[in-house]
């Protein structure tokens, strides 16, 4: 049994939004600090610690997660942070905790949460330096460089679909020369870049005093440590710091393509620490008594974070609320890897842009996503979840008659189908939504990628000058299209999850049956490059219904023309935003 609280604590003069994880029965002085990992890593892995922070929490420790200043739900923009303005962060955090009586703090870092942390070690005032007694390190960065060089690879990788095509030199040299670049979604400043880029994890010496646990993920079972990183342990072993260092069997949940329940992480984390668990002193969780609300000041704008049940689980979500009183509200459902900030936090920007304009918003984590509590479900069974989230919306603003659903992908589809069960929605946004089938991503696969690279000029050019590999693209396009005449007949496919086996119809069908019974306003809009809204669009295509249904005057479809899936760039983003609010003032 654990106590769960979301809110906003003003650090210095930033405003952070922070989850404490405790435990009501047998709480002690022992607390937990988690260091997130950098950017979408610490959103694709935010269920996972959420996981574990239960399980800390139920052995008696309070667990204590926060979103950095730029990310996740705390206030700022990533295009403002530094490492020192991080760093000024988990201090002021750790400053908060001995205030609530924490006796002793043990340091969690995730990837490059483990650099942050034992740079906070080292500056720390030697009064705070004492509390610190344990450092888990969950698959902990050795560089700051090296990890920054792989980050402004997915620029790289993203500028080859582009007439301006980049090299991690290019951009490492834009930054020196002290401009901002946009990578996956993250305006980064020049700053956190060489800061963090100055960061080595050999450079620390954790002291005597305080144990630490290493743990790092492995495709086998008997593999162990990667050498550079049993080196640095080494090191620290032979200078008196006790170190248990292992290696897990598992996937890299941190750039998953699905969230990843690691058990066998979470157990031997909660194994590592068992010494720091048994020196914990039963006592009186202090914290408990204290209403979050005393925490931090309201702005006139309001973000709050609220929890709501569902079937007995306990929900999360931050809603917007605006200046004015309005009628019509927002919902944002969350699908696929990401928990309610989103992608490169698409969601928390959208949600502030629309709530600026008077139009409130709740964004919100159905059950085993994010930070809510509970088994991980396929979208297609999260109705009771909506319905729960619509309820906790108009009960915090009566106000609010009117819902309009936001979803993107597999939150699209689910939104489509719960829509005309439910009077008080009146209005959808669906974004590339998921009816993805074997057949359907073949011929798009097929169409989208092969033939259009085969009547590319810069195709053959490459192929001419030996740069291609023409035998292993023809053995491709023959399985793909060797695929296509194996599925015939459509199925569905989950993503990610499994489907209820009573429905056979396809995504495509079950979506055309649920828009046709809703009769609200729907906006769709589809990512020029995106494989995902080219199915949707080929589904509608190939059907005569479908496609009289979206010809119909309640239906509008705008397209963002080269946009990928999550509309990584800043201009993209803006675009979807700036159409969703004229279409909600529309009508």
């Amino acid at each position: 049994m654990h106590n769960f609280q979301v809110f906003f604590l003003n650090c210095n003069t930033h405003r952070l939004l922070v989850t404490l994880y405790s435990n009501p029965n047998s709480s002690s002085g022992q607390w937990v600090l988690h260091f997130p990992a950098f950017a979408d890593e610490m959103n694709k892995s935010r269920q996972l610690v959420s996981e574990c922070s239960r399980r800390i929490a139920e052995s008696g420790s309070t667990v204590l997660v926060c979103d950095l200043y730029g990310t996740g739900d705390s206030e700022g923009d990533f295009s403002g942070a530094t490492w020192e303005i991080w760093l000024s962060n988990m201090r002021c955090l750790v400053r908060w905790i001995i205030d609530q009586g924490g006796e002793s703090i043990a340091f969690w870092g995730l990837r490059s949460g483990c650099l942050l942390a034992v740079d906070l070690f080292q500056s720390l005032l030697p009064q705070e330096r004492k509390r610190i007694n344990h450092l888990l390190f969950w698959q902990p960065l050795l560089q700051g460089k090296k990890y920054l060089s792989q980050f402004l690879r997915l620029r790289v990788a993203a500028s080859l679909y582009s007439h301006k095509k980049q090299q991690v030199s290019d951009l490492i040299n834009l930054l020196y020369q002290g401009k901002e670049i946009e990578v996956a979604g993250y305006t980064l400043n020049p700053d956190l870049f060489k800061q963090l880029e100055s960061i080595k994890l050999e450079d620390y010496l954790p002291d005597e005093r305080v144990s630490v646990s290493w743990i790092e993920i492995a495709a086998r079972n008997d593999s162990g440590l990667l050498a550079s990183s049993q080196a640095i342990v080494e090191h620290w072993k032979n200078n008196r710091v006790t170190v248990l260092a292992q290696s897990v069997p598992g996937m890299s949940f941190w750039n998953a393509l699905e969230p990843e329940l690691l058990p066998q992480l979470i157990d031997a984390t909660m194994e590592s620490m068992q010494s720091v668990f048994a020196c914990q002193v039963e006592r009186q969780n202090q914290f408990s008594n204290v209403p979050p609300h005393s925490h931090y000041q309201e702005d006139a704008i309001l973000e709050k974070p609220v929890i709501f049940e569902c079937q007995g689980e306990k929900l999360a979500g931050v809603i917007h609320s605006s200046s004015e009183r309005a009628s019509r509200g927002v919902l944002v459902v969350v699908g696929g890897p990401q928990y309610r900030v989103g992608s490169h936090r698409q969601f928390v920007l959208l949600a502030r842009g629309l709530a600026e304009q008077n139009i409130p918003v709740f964004r919100f984590d159905y059950r085993g996503m994010g930070d809510s509590s509970g088994a991980r479900r396929g979208f297609d069974r999260i109705s009771d979840d909506i319905r729960a989230a619509i309820d906790c919306f108009q009960a915090k603003h009566p106000e609010i008659n009117e819902i309009v659903i936001w979803g993107l992908c597999d939150a699209a589809t689910a939104a489509s189908s719960y829509a005309d069960s439910d009077q008080r929605v009146k209005g959808l946004v669906l974004l590339n939504p998921w009816v993805r089938s074997d057949q359907g991503e073949a011929q798009v696969y097929l169409k989208k990628y092969y033939i259009e690279r085969l009547l590319s000029q810069s195709f053959w050019l490459k192929a001419l000058k030996g740069g291609l590999d023409l035998s292993a693209s023809f053995t491709s396009l023959f399985n793909i299209i060797r695929k296509l005449k194996k599925t015939k007949d459509t199925q569905p496919i989950a993503h990610g999850n499994v489907l209820d086996k009573a429905s056979m119809r396809s995504l495509s069908q079950q979506m055309e049956e649920g828009l046709t019974g809703f009769e609200g306003n729907v906006l769709i809009v589809l990512s020029g490059k995106d494989l995902v809204a080219a199915e949707f669009q080929q589904s509608v295509n190939s059907s005569k219904q479908f496609t009289e249904l979206l010809n119909s005057q309640r239906f509008i479809i705008h397209s963002v023309l080269h946009a990928d899936h999550t509309f990584s760039r800043e201009i993209w983003r803006n675009e979807v935003s700036e159409t969703c609010r004229e279409w909600i003032r529309s009508w």
